[in-house]
């Protein structure tokens, strides 16, 4: 990923008619995060694939920075106190995600909200990179990990 640095196109929307291998290794390497670090979360991952497209390309429908704070403040009080509850209950060397709580969010409204947010920083950071992705493989790829169908293994 490193040596496809620099100005070299950015970040374009794309075609799934010639395989992207660079674009569709980092949403790859994006799903498989999400689906071990994040697997208790119940992400509305319309709002997630939609935030990060917007983020990208540079159309996100929130500020970056307003998608930051609303991700600080979640993910430091609601996540964290979970995780303290899971890290009481035994070994505090590891945490232990289950399945996903449906009850993590209060209201459909916050998980879309917070699930957009975690988009649109995604994107935000992929268009940072400089790198000549193509969202329709990123997208391509978070779907088939959690479809459990990806192109490519985690290693890969």
């Amino acid at each position: 990923l490193a040596s496809c640095g620099g100005n070299k196109g950015g970040v374009q929307l794309g075609s799934l008619s010639e395989f992207d291998s660079l674009s569709y290794s980092l949403g790859a390497n994006i799903g498989y995060g999400m689906s071990y670090e994040m697997k208790d979360i119940p992400f509305d991952f319309k709002a997630v694939d939609k935030g990060v497209r917007e983020g990208a390309l540079g159309k996100a429908t929130q500020e970056h920075d307003k998608s930051l704070d609303m991700l600080r403040e979640y993910f430091m009080t609601k996540r964290a106190e979970q995780d303290s509850i899971r890290l009481a209950g035994g070994d505090t060397t590891k945490v232990e995600y289950p399945a996903a709580d449906p009850d993590m969010f209060e209201s459909e409204e916050e998980r879309t909200e917070i699930s957009y947010a975690f988009g649109n920083d995604i994107g935000y950071n992929i268009a940072q990179s400089g790198m000549p992705i193509q969202l329709v493989w990123i997208g391509e790829a978070m779907q088939n990990v959690r479809d459990n169908n990806a192109k490519m293994t985690e290693d890969e």
